[in-house]
């Protein structure tokens, strides 16, 4: 089982937040996907989860 956070925007918000995530570059959003991967395995860890995504970067 897993828990998976949801928040729900105004469709505003929405369109605010996709086009600052369309101005980030490649570099950007991969030092920002490696960051995710690293506090999510820093998770696993700390909970004893084994995770089955495999690192892609």
């Amino acid at each position: 089982m897993s828990l998976v956070a949801v928040r729900h925007y105004a469709p505003s918000q929405a369109a605010r937040l996709q086009s600052v995530r369309d101005c980030w570059n490649d570099s950007q959003r991969n030092q920002r996907r490696q960051a995710a991967l690293e506090k999510w395995e820093e998770l696993e860890r700390l909970c004893g989860f084994k995770s089955q995504a495999k690192r892609s970067a």
